[in-house]
């Protein structure tokens, strides 16, 4: 696990040092070594930076920006299945000097072409490859966006980096906040993608090849998860053969994430998707897997119980750290100053935690990622399924959302949406919280923005209503929310992450499989849990799914709330000029009338992320 960072410019010139020291803004993500190429003529000018977190082949033959022949690369990530494509490469007369992915990939691309190459290759990467011949830069992100890769573009300067802070540090850069991108952070915590809270700044989206030349972006796509989902044929084998093809795809991909040179482990919260995990991983390991779990004083907010019981049954070597939700708090300021941009969901606070923890005993992780998303796991489908009386309410929702929330009607009644919607499972169907939007846009200086919905599941040939909420969640909130914060905490405390449950052919099995397999007579995520009762027994996760979460609406309300009043100073709103006054005003009067009300403690959490990361940011 790494970060790159390059810089191509015809009109910007830098220096060696300027690049040097924003390549240093992510040496956490790569503190074993590091490499920097020019290329420079009287035309333009392009660096190439790379930081190295060790994994596969410790040695200097890792070193990376690597070259052959016209081709150089740079490379974040892992190829799991590199062997087994060396091996053909060998057979068509390619060499190699050392063990590791980044020269296989390096080989393929030569070899095959780009799209070719990484069509075959499993795992997760952001791989930047440049070709001294053409002066053609290529970014490729993997399929399901587990690796990310921004890039900036204006005025023939073009830059792109695994983490969004040494782009904005450049000189050269222009840091204009995208007001509209700010309306949708403070309705969801996150910017959908490809979009940023930054004006130039977009983040390569999942599946997607950019090609950059002569001063140009083209972007395509070699893997679509719509184009699967549509071209999928729905298994009639029975559900024994099913589970059996499920199990099998499962246990390969752990098999391959657990290659590794350096000390390997897992996160254990004790739900399906770690437990089953990491009962694959002990089932194929000869010693006792390293699992880590944060646990709270506080019951409410506590599953490290049910994390230690598996790790019992399983025979881990399990590590917990109790604390109290208080002592979780302190996180904060540290989480803020770790951000690269604005990150809303405070389940980053405990993923930290447990990174930490881990880091201190492992350099990589594996996570049960995935699992909601891609067999119907959230309590969320149970509530889209009480809308499934709406026989078409994807068709419904576009004339609905034309006549309402377009013509201003609903707008003016913005303040009465926000009091009666009090929790979040309002959220169905690819609404991006339109109250939350209705009441953020108030915030907003000057123009007012259009509001609509955010996550469109127009392109996929469903109307089970569960199903579109799973494939909205998995096309925006799994890589932009779930994955970005996995991304962060890991990589913030120097260790690897990696998500077997979303390895390309799990997931498009997944598409294969039925949905009443996954969604069973009222019990989410069926077919997983049955392969995971082959490893553990029942008893040992029957019990309500709760959320990796801590408390902090109360803290906002209580102790914090001087993070409020900073982040709402007139002066500093004033100096901004991105938010209105008195809009902030009417925002905090309603934040202390209503303490629990969902909407309007989200978008004040948000709303004070941001003024806390633009602090540490933009000023």
């Amino acid at each position: 696990m790494c970060g790159i960072l390059g810089y191509l410019s015809g009109s910007q010139f830098i220096d060696r040092q300027e690049f040097v020291g924003n390549l240093e803004l992510i040496n956490h993500r790569g503190p074993d070594d590091w490499g920097v190429e020019e290329h420079k003529t009287d035309k333009y000018v392009f660096f190439q930076g790379f930081r190295r977190l060790s994994i596969i082949d410790l040695s200097n033959a890792g070193h990376q920006p690597m070259t052959y022949e016209n081709l150089t690369i740079t490379f974040n990530g892992e190829v799991y299945n590199y062997k087994e494509i060396k091996e053909d490469l060998k057979k068509v007369g390619y060499n190699f000097e050392s063990q590791t992915d980044t020269e296989v990939i390096l080989k393929s691309i030569h070899y095959w072409g780009i799209n070719k190459a990484v069509s075959r290759f499993v795992g997760m990467f952001a791989i930047a490859v440049y070709n001294n011949k053409s002066k053609e830069l290529l970014l490729v992100r993997d399929r399901m966006g587990i690796k990310p890769v921004y890039y900036y573009h204006k005025e023939g300067t073009f830059i792109y980096s695994s983490e969004v802070k040494p782009l904005i540090n450049f000189k050269a850069a222009d840091k204009q906040i995208n007001k509209g991108n700010l309306i949708k952070f403070l309705s969801v915590g996150y910017v959908p993608a490809p979009d940023t809270i930054f004006e130039y700044i977009k983040v390569l989206q999942p599946g997607k090849i950019l090609k950059f030349g002569s001063g140009e972006i083209n972007i395509d796509s070699y893997w679509s998860l719509e184009r699967v989902f549509n071209s999928r044929i729905i298994s009639d084998k029975p559900e024994k053969e099913i589970k059996h093809h499920l199990k099998s795809l499962i246990e390969t991909s752990v098999k391959y994430r657990m290659v590794s040179d350096v000390p390997i482990g897992a996160f254990l919260s004790g739900g399906v998707d770690s437990s089953l995990t990491t009962a694959v991983m002990q089932s194929l390991s000869e010693t006792a897997v390293n699992t880590f779990t944060i646990g709270f004083k506080e019951k409410n907010y506590n599953e490290a119980g049910f994390a230690k019981e598996i790790s019992q049954y399983l025979g881990t070597n399990h590590y917990e750290l109790y604390l109290s939700v208080d002592e979780a708090k302190k996180m904060i300021p540290e989480l803020i100053e770790k951000l690269d941009m604005p990150f809303g969901d405070s389940s980053a606070i405990p993923m930290m935690l447990v990174s930490k923890l881990a880091s201190q005993n492992v350099t990589v992780v594996l996570s049960g990622d995935g699992g909601d998303e891609l067999f119907c796991g959230y309590n969320l489908y149970d509530q889209a399924l009480r809308l499934q009386k709406f026989k078409s309410f994807s068709k419904f929702a576009k004339p609905f959302r034309n006549v309402l929330f377009d013509s201003g009607i609903l707008k003016k009644y913005y303040k009465y949406l926000i009091l009666f919607y009090s929790d979040n499972n309002t959220n169905i169907i690819n609404s991006g919280n339109i109250a939350t939007q209705l009441f953020a846009n108030r915030l907003i200086k000057g123009e007012k923005f259009k509001t609509g919905f955010l996550f469109s599941v127009d392109d996929f040939n469903s109307t089970n209503i569960q199903e579109l909420n799973m494939l909205a969640n998995i096309n925006s909130y799994l890589h932009d929310d779930i994955l970005k914060k996995v991304d962060f905490a890991t990589m913030a405390y120097s260790i690897e992450s990696r998500v077997p449950l979303l390895d390309h052919r799990i997931v498009e099995y997944s598409f294969e499989i039925p949905h009443n397999l996954k969604y069973h007579n009222g019990t989410k995520k069926h077919i997983l849990k049955e392969v995971l009762y082959d490893y553990v027994p029942k008893k040992l996760l029957e019990r309500p799914k709760k959320g990796f979460s801590v408390p902090v609406f109360q803290w906002l309300h209580n102790d914090l709330f001087a993070i409020v009043a900073d982040s709402s100073n007139p002066d500093f709103i004033d100096k901004q000029n991105i938010f209105d006054k008195n809009a902030v005003k009417e925002l905090i009067s309603y934040f202390e009338k209503s303490p629990d009300n969902y909407f309007v403690n989200n978008v004040m959490w948000n709303f004070v992320v941001f003024q806390q990361w633009y602090k540490n940011n933009l000023i």
